[in-house]
């Protein structure tokens, strides 16, 4: 693995962390601040989030599910859980 893609993966890593605890947090909640569309969204999103985090662990994160291919660094940065590369959309 190159020094650009262990320093992508890092970065993502901590997004997805980030953003495991803010999801579990704002579901543990009961509130009015967030719809009931956000908090399914947020249930969808979290096991694809445990997922990534097992696949950097496991050191195949960034690695295309269908192609076998480098999934592209920007895909990469907007969806970090994402399994598949855009040819394979």
């Amino acid at each position: 693995m190159s020094d650009e893609r262990f320093q992508l993966m890092k970065i993502c890593e901590d997004k997805l962390i980030t953003l495991k605890k803010k999801y579990l947090s704002i579901l543990s909640k009961e509130s009015d601040q967030h719809s009931i569309f956000d908090r399914a969204r947020y249930r969808y999103i979290l096991p694809e989030i445990t997922y990534a985090l097992a696949r950097i662990k496991n050191g195949n994160y960034g690695v295309c599910e269908k192609t076998g291919e480098d999934i592209e660094t920007t895909r990469l940065l907007a969806v970090p859980w994402t399994r598949v590369c855009v040819k394979a959309i």
